[in-house]
This record gives structure tokens, C-alpha cells and sequence, in this order.
């Protein structure tokens, strides 16, 4: 009589032989040894088998033989395949799917295949297939003595490792077989590609330039090494950049970080004006600057230095367009400003495969189309959105938060502005108090409403009616605050 089991094992035992019994087997184990111990079945078909009862759970199955994995059905289907193949297995047992078995091909070559790779159609034999080892060796020391060569490596290290050979002129190098075979030569020397000539050009081209090399071993062509230049500044230039000739010194070439940062100082402070930015951005980079006049601007210390000055609105350069365009083949989209009706930047645009115009905002009025599109940016911001490319070119999936920014600031002004413009004149009256809880509506609409305002005093709008309403408001409201204020003992 078995061991008593609990509960549980029961529960186990009972489900094992009800799946089995489903899958049309039966099972021939007497008691339950346990669910990842292999219990004694017979299949559907008839084949004794030993499945594990948590496999069966986890929809296994029960049989490898009906399943194809079994041990006695893989050695026949792997000779069958050899057979058809030409060759003869050698191997007298059968040692796994994934071991190798000793075989003869068709061409009598011997060879050592893996079961599972002649079952997926890699072939019985690597001398046929142009990958054996001893076949390589051969082919790559006939190469080399084809380029007028001589290999010195005394034995085959693979197709990737360097093998020490002596080129036609004499030259020691170390090529790779593989790329022997691609003909990429063997002598780096020959091929202008050796290091020891590359650092002797380069110590030579720096010497020319009036410099002195500070690096103690060479690093490679595209490595920076620590020089001096010929006015003495510390400088790190790659060998390739000197050898296309772009120098030694970005000090002395204007194109230091430190340099640029002091000349864009310098430049904007003899202009009347002031730097906000609290750190270098790069030369190509908006800085935010405060002008002679006190306008805030954003000019980049390129632009400053090609003279175009810090500040657009002292230039005369108002925007009044506000566009949003989008490239069908990239689903880019691509917003700005402009001036008179865009269409010279359009075209640019369109240029580069902006084909499609979504919106176009003409004639708006003074610092409208810059302030809309600076809540673009920031509403993007805020949203996690990452530019496609530059600063103000996104995803196509951004579009819906776009056009709701414009929609607040440019679109047409809603059928609630009465209400909205009220708001607004509260929350500049209020602002600096706390205003009574029946004026907290009118908070929540009040930043919004200043964008109305805009468009109700550029005359887009009929205005007196909302400064009638404006008014009304505003005197009831003051009055009642004044009331509660006294009521509660206040000023």
C-alpha cells in the first residue's frame, strides 16, 4: 500500500490521469511519485512513454515519439537524411541532436555534422561547403603566394585572426584570411595604412604647422593626441581632421567653446545689451539676451557675429504669420513665423518636402504669431514631446496638441468671451488678494481670456460690448467684495 498522501498530491494525482485519459492515453504508473517525476504511460498510438505530470499540465504532451522528439525516432530520421544526402553515417550510436556524429560525405570527405543542422539544411560536410578548416589553410597560403607573398604563421588560427606573413616588398604583416579572400590585400604598409606611417606623417604635419606633439604613444587616426601649437594653447586635434587640413587649434581657429562664449559676451554688452542665459548653449543655439531698448530676445552668437544684431524687434522685423505645414512622405510636421503672407518661407519649406499647408495665420497682430508659437513649445514641452529634428519639427502624432495651442491664442475668439473677458479684468484686479469664492470661476478662465484680449484690441472683434460688459462686472464686483470685507471686519 502506497505512502498516504496529502491532500494536495492527491488533488495533483487525480488531475494527471484525468489529462491523460483526455489525450486518449492511460497511464500504467501505479502511485504518484511526484509532479517532476516521469510516470510511466502509454499514448494513444500505443507507445510507452514518461512524461512529467507538470509538462502535461503546461500542454506538453505525453509522447516525444508522436511529439518527433524522440531519441530513437531522431537517430532514424537523421541516417534517412544523411542517406538522401549521398553520405554513410559512421557513428555507431546516436549522440544527441546537437552533437556531432562522424559521417562520410558523397564525396568521401569525413566529417563530423550535428544532427539538428542537417535537419535545418547546413549540410553534411564543411570540405564541400568551402568552410573546412584544412581546405582554408590551404587556400589562404595559395593566395598569398599568388600576391607574391610568403606566409610565416606556422599553423591555420581562423579565418578572423591575423596570421604573420612577408608582403611582395619585403614588408612583415599580419592579414586576416577573410579579408585576403574579400581581396583587401595583406600589407597595410603597401596600402598607405600602416600606423608607424601615419604617426610619422602626422608628427611631421604638426612640425610643419609649428607645433609640438605632447602625447607619449599614438592613439590612431581618428584618436585626438594632446599637441601645442605654434601660440603655445594646449589642443587635442585628431590626425585625420589635420590631415584634410583643418588645423591644430580651435583657438586659434575661433572655434573654441570658452573663446566663442567671451566674444558673444563682449559682443552683446558693446550692443547696449545684457546675456540672461545662465550658460553656454553652443554658437548655433538661441541665448536669451535683453537688448539696449529692454526687449527680451533670443539671437544666436553666430548671428551676432555675422552682424545681424541681438534683437528683431530694433531691426524693424515684426512676425505676423503663424504657420504649421507637413511632409506626407515623413509625417513631419513643422511649425513657425514669418512675415507678410509666409510665402517665401513656404517655399523653403516645401523645398525639403513640407508640401502640405495646415494652417496659415496672416496679418496677426504685433507679438501675436511669436507668443503663440513660444506656447507651442512650451505645451510640447511639458507634453515629454522630443523633436524629430531642430527645435520646431515633431511627429505628426503631436498635431492635435499643436492646433489646441492655436486654437487658444489665434483661433476665433469662442461664443463665451463675455464671460472669459471678465475673467481676465478680475484676475488683474484680484490677482494680488484672495478673491471671494463666487470670483474663483472667473480665475480658471482668466489666463485664457488675456489671448482674447489680444484679438479684441486688434479691432478683429466688435470690442465695446465686452468693455460695456467689462465695466458692469467689474463695478458689481468691487462693490461686493467691498461689502463682505466689511462684513468680516476687513479693510
Amino acid at each position: 500500500m502506497g505512502i498516504k498522501m496529502s491532500a494536495r498530491s492527491q488533488q495533483c494525482w487525480d488531475d494527471f490521469r484525468n489529462r491523460v485519459t483526455e489525450l486518449g492515453g492511460e497511464v500504467l504508473e501505479p502511485e504518484w511519485l511526484g509532479k517532476d517525476k516521469p510516470h510511466r504511460c502509454r499514448c494513444a498510438k500505443g507507445h510507452e512513454c514518461s512524461p512529467r505530470p507538470g509538462n502535461v499540465q503546461c500542454g506538453k504532451g505525453i509522447c516525444r515519439v508522436c511529439a518527433g522528439r524522440d531519441p530513437a525516432a531522431a537517430w532514424s530520421n537523421f541516417r534517412q537524411l544523411v542517406t538522401e544526402l549521398g553520405g554513410e553515417v559512421l557513428e555507431p550510436e546516436y549522440l544527441g541532436a546537437i552533437k556531432p556524429h562522424r559521417c562520410r560525405c558523397a564525396s568521401g570527405h569525413e566529417c563530423s555534422p550535428r544532427p539538428n543542422s542537417v535537419q535545418q539544411g547546413g549540410g553534411l560536410c564543411r570540405t564541400c561547403a568551402g568552410q573546412d578548416p584544412a581546405a582554408a589553410w590551404s587556400n589562404f597560403r595559395q593566395q598569398v603566394t599568388e600576391l607574391g607573398g610568403e606566409v610565416l604563421e606556422p599553423e591555420w588560427l581562423g579565418s578572423g585572426t591575423p596570421h604573420r606573413c612577408r608582403c611582395a616588398s619585403g614588408h612583415e604583416c599580419s592579414p586576416r584570411p577573410a579579408g585576403v579572400q574579400q581581396g583587401r590585400g595583406m600589407c597595410l604598409t603597401c596600402g598607405g595604412k600602416d600606423p608607424a606611417i601615419s604617426r610619422d606623417a602626422f608628427y611631421r604635419q604638426i612640425a610643419g604647422l609649428g607645433g609640438e606633439v605632447l602625447e607619449s604613444e599614438w592613439l590612431g587616426v581618428g584618436m585626438p593626441h594632446r599637441c601645442r601649437c605654434a601660440n603655445g594653447h594646449e589642443c587635442s586635434p585628431r590626425p585625420n581632421s589635420v590631415r584634410c587640413g583643418q588645423g591644430i587649434c580651435r583657438v586659434c581657429a575661433g572655434n573654441d567653446p570658452d573663446v566663442a562664449r567671451e566674444r558673444f559676451y563682449q559682443q552683446i554688452a558693446e550692443l547696449g545689451g545684457e546675456v540672461l542665459e545662465s550658460e553656454w548653449l553652443g554658437s548655433g543655439t538661441p541665448h536669451r539676451c535683453r537688448c539696449a531698448n529692454g526687449h527680451e530676445c533670443n539671437p544666436r552668437p553666430s548671428g551676432v557675429r555675422a552682424g545681424q544684431g541681438i534683437c528683431w524687434r530694433c531691426r524693424g522685423w515684426e512676425p505676423d504669420v503663424l504657420y504649421v505645414t507637413r511632409n506626407p512622405a515623413t509625417r513631419c510636421i513643422k511649425f513657425g513665423i514669418s512675415q507678410r503672407d509666409g510665402r517665401v518661407r513656404l517655399g523653403i519649406h516645401r523645398r525639403g518636402g513640407f508640401t502640405e499647408v495646415l494652417h496659415l495665420f496672416t496679418s496677426l497682430p504685433e507679438g501675436l504669431a511669436a507668443h503663440t508659437e513660444d506656447k507651442i513649445k512650451l505645451a510640447l514641452a511639458m507634453a515629454g514631446a522630443e523633436p524629430v529634428r531642430g527645435r520646431e519639427y515633431f511627429s505628426e502624432d503631436h498635431l492635435g496638441l499643436i492646433e489646441n495651442e492655436i486654437g487658444n491664442w489665434v483661433g476665433a475668439v469662442p461664443a463665451d468671451q463675455s464671460r472669459r473677458l471678465v475673467g481676465a479684468v478680475l484676475l488683474l484686479v484680484f490677482g494680488a488678494h484672495r478673491p471671494p469664492a463666487h470670483f474663483q470661476e472667473h480665475r480658471a478662465a482668466g489666463d485664457a481670456a488675456l489671448g482674447d484680449c489680444r484679438l479684441v484690441r486688434s479691432g478683429r472683434q466688435e470690442s465695446w460690448p465686452f468693455i460695456v460688459v467689462c465695466a458692469h462686472w467689474l463695478l458689481r464686483g468691487w462693490f461686493t467684495h467691498e461689502r463682505m470685507s466689511a462684513d468680516e471686519g476687513g479693510p
